[in-house]
């Protein structure tokens, strides 16, 4: 079973840099983990991811950044996505293995009392 990710962007932060400027710095997602079998279990985490100093030969005026870029220079900084990936991949793991599962009241345990009839209207 494996988990497939989606990443959702919320919101940025930028700053200056020397003479660029609305380099963004932080970035406000979602990390979202769903199954990929029948149980299409789920679990959602938000984070905040950060950035290093910008670099001015590559560098992407803030107004010509597109979502999949943002996207793609979130899931590209492993070292903080990838523990989070890790946990919500144990979280969708263990919603997995409940929802095969069926509970049971336990045997011992007294019968749990019937809930009572609503009252019927008398003309």
């Amino acid at each position: 079973m494996a988990t497939i990710y989606t990443t959702a962007i919320n919101s940025c932060r930028v700053t200056n840099q020397g003479d660029l400027t609305d380099v963004v710095k932080e970035v406000n997602c979602t990390i979202t983990g769903t199954d990929d079998v029948a149980t299409s279990c789920t679990f959602s985490l938000p984070i905040m991811v950060t950035f290093g100093p910008a670099d001015p030969a590559s560098f992407t005026p803030f107004a010509d950044i597109t979502e999949a870029e943002m996207v793609a220079w979130v899931e590209a900084q492993t070292d903080q996505i990838s523990p989070v990936q890790a946990h919500i991949d144990f979280v969708v793991q263990k919603e997995v293995a409940l929802a095969v599962l069926t509970p049971l009241p336990l045997p011992w345990a007294p019968p749990t009392p019937p809930a009572p009839e609503a009252p019927t209207a008398t003309a």
